[in-house]
């Protein structure tokens, strides 16, 4: 910076917000001093006092009189502005703001301009820090924690009593005054960010510059976040949003700063609101922040590759049709926002399996772009409404990385294989030996509220219409997790259980989707667990067919699979309704009573009850070569097929029809 003509001392006079939460430290401005120093003649000039009118009552230490002349803080600047302007950038002179630390700029004004939505002059953003200044001329050290240690330092005689603060703005000067007869060099000053800018994430990061914010509201950007902690310089990608197992935001962000004081003025924000919410702010580690930004090699070149261009807005799309094409994305955007780069600005969200998720990230090369596709938030694509979000690299990233990763126990194949066509219609999937053990199965018969009941569908619905409900997170529907359940008489009762892979998903789906609509009607949607689905089963349906629960049935078969000459046996002998079977079942050349005739099949997802009595483990995705059937003799003769189902019902999966009686 070249040779400056004048120095303005700037006081900001400060009150704790009668609106704050507890434990902030939430101040409102309520009076500006400044005064003029000439850098050339070493004079100073008359200090100049503004009050401001808080958004809240004058406190009882405001005098009546001050109270007459109080002005909005937007008219105090206003007033400083015409000062310098005036006095200074008319007489063609150069001149830079000093403060007594780093407070009254970085902390107090740029904090209550974001309140006030106020947009501060480029005079507020570069300064001198009197205590900084100070410290380079002190040769053994001192350490300036305040202006009176910087007055003591300097032998200067201090009067200061003036509550408004006017005398403190003097000393301010007398100090500028020391170091400007010191021969003291100006040099660069301290610059306060004007924005954020994103992108790929370099240098060390240190714990003493990270901190954690918690509470954010899920719509928030990386620029609101920056925002809210305007006055502090934030380090190129340093927001960092942290996603849930679902890859939505979950309240939680890691921000890194240029250095530790800025952390340390971050820190002040504590429970300070952001919109109607308040925001938790704490320390963090270095490893919190990579943890987040950091993904696998490819996954973090592939979001470093899609934002590494012009464009300064990167907008998240959710809800896509599965079939969406980046064609269709832009054309959705329109001419008011165009894309940036066409198709090539588009990236699509994609599972390990290959298969959509609904998401997308979308570049706009302006922000007035941006702001156009945003105003496109809820409007339908296809046959659905899109959820539109200001995005960020990091979130880039971490979608990119969650969807890779909650995929990656799951089958290569689609959700839902088709039946296979050589069967007739009337031989749906049934009866099959339980699956081996899966990551999906860990929690079944515990508490995890891993599953969701659905209440109120309509009776038409099938489970395809289910997955369709649940939108984008069908993607984490445990294989063979959807379970539609019908009443004594067959037919369907309106309620269907899904389990998730998580908990957390879990419950991010149900608060998402509960009273969305199907159709006419609203579905209410619960987070349960494998336990509590076992209890409905007993104390409903069981009791209704007369049968005892599952956890007093004697009947634990292990089957003799894949069986020959497609019967399936019994290796052990086991009671079943009552009825002993010693050996396995033949059909008889003789007359038989009526029997239950069941016939294997590629499973699908419909079932009748959850598949055990504890829970709801995956289906078998992949056909068997065994032809193995089953044949029930001696099943009652006024037995309707749809009570036999509870009697199977622990241990195999029942689909839809799956049950009929042999003429």
């Amino acid at each position: 910076m070249g040779s400056l003509d004048n120095f303005v001392c700037l006081q900001c006079i400060t009150e704790p917000s009668q609106e704050r939460e507890p434990d902030s430290e939430d101040e409102n401005v309520t009076a500006l001093s400044w005064l003029l120093v000439n850098a050339k003649s070493n004079e100073l000039g008359s200090v100049q006092h503004s009050v401001v009118k808080s958004s809240e009552d004058i406190s009882d230490s405001t005098t009546t009189s001050e109270l007459s002349e109080a002005e909005q803080l937007e008219l105090a600047l206003r007033q400083f502005e015409d000062f310098l302007e005036e006095n200074l950038a008319n007489q063609g002179e150069k001149w830079c703001v000093v403060t007594d630390g780093d407070l009254t700029l970085r902390h107090y004004l740029h904090c209550e301009a974001i309140k006030k939505k106020l947009k501060l002059s480029h005079n507020f953003y570069t300064y001198y820090d009197l205590r900084r200044e100070f410290r380079k001329i002190a040769k053994n050290g001192t350490e300036f924690n305040s202006l009176e240690d910087i007055i003591s330092y300097c032998n200067i005689d201090t009067n200061n009593n003036n509550p408004a603060g006017l005398d403190y703005c003097r000393l301010m000067g007398n100090a500028m005054q020391y170091l400007i007869s010191k021969g003291h060099v100006f040099k660069e000053p301290e610059k306060i960010s004007a924005k954020y800018e994103p992108g790929p994430c370099i240098g060390p990061v240190l714990d003493e510059t990270v901190l954690r914010a918690r509470g954010l509201p899920w719509q928030a950007s990386d620029q609101d976040v920056a925002n809210f902690f305007r006055g502090l310089n934030i380090m190129r990608g340093g927001i960092a949003f942290c996603l849930n197992m679902q890859g939505r935001r979950n309240g939680e962000a890691f921000i890194r700063f240029e250095s530790g004081e800025h952390k340390d003025l971050a820190l002040k924000r504590h429970k300070m609101h952001l919109g109607t919410r308040y925001i938790e702010v704490y320390k963090a580690t270095a490893q919190d922040f990579l943890r987040i930004v950091r993904g696998p090699i490819d996954v973090t070149q592939i979001a470093a590759n899609f934002v590494s261009t012009k464009a300064e807005v990167i907008v998240r799309m959710r809800g896509l049709p599965f079939s969406t094409k980046p064609t269709e994305v832009v054309k959705f955007f329109g001419e008011d926002a165009p894309v940036y780069r066409g198709e090539t600005g588009i990236l699509m969200v994609r599972g390990r399996n290959g298969k959509a998720t609904g998401d997308a990230f979308v570049l706009f090369e302006t922000e007035e772009h941006g702001r156009a596709a945003l105003k496109k938030h809820r409007e339908v694509l296809g046959s659905r409404y899109v959820e539109l979000f200001r995005s960020s690299q990091s979130e880039v990233q971490q979608v990119l990385s969650t969807s890779s990763n909650l995929m990656a126990g799951m089958p290569h194949l689609a959700m839902l294989p088709s039946p296979l066509h050589q069967h007739p219609p009337f031989h749906p999937p049934v009866f099959l030996p339980p699956p081996p053990p899966t990551p999906y199965t860990a929690n079944a018969g515990g508490n995890a509220k891993d599953c969701l009941r659905l209440r109120g569908l309509p009776f038409s619905a099938s489970v395809q219409d289910v997955l369709d409900f649940m939108k984008e997170h069908a993607a984490y529907v445990a294989p063979g997790g959807v379970h539609m359940v019908y009443n004594t008489q067959g037919r369907p009762s309106g309620d269907a259980y899904v389990q998730l892979i998580s908990q957390e998903v879990a419950q991010a789906a149900a608060s998402d989707l509960h009273k969305n609509h199907m159709g006419e009607r609203y579905i209410e949607v619960f987070p349960c667990s494998n336990s509590e689905i076992a209890a409905v089963i007993a104390s409903s349906t069981l009791n209704q067919t007369k049968i005892p629960p599952m956890g007093n049935m004697s009947y634990t078969p292990t089957c003799t699979y894949p069986v020959t000459s497609g019967i399936m046996g019994y290796a052990n002998s086991s009671h079943m309704n009552g009825h002993t079977v010693d050996s396995p079942m033949v059909p008889s050349p003789s007359r038989s009573p009526p029997t239950m005739f069941v016939h294997q099949q590629t499973p699908y997802y419909n079932c009748v009850l959850p598949s055990n009595g504890l829970g709801c483990s995956p289906l078998n995705y992949y056909p068997n070569n065994s032809t193995g059937a089953m044949r029930v003799r001696m099943a009652p003769y006024v037995t309707p097929a749809y009570e036999m189902v509870p009697v199977f019902h622990h241990g195999y999966q029942v689909g839809e029809y799956g049950v009929g009686h042999c003429r």
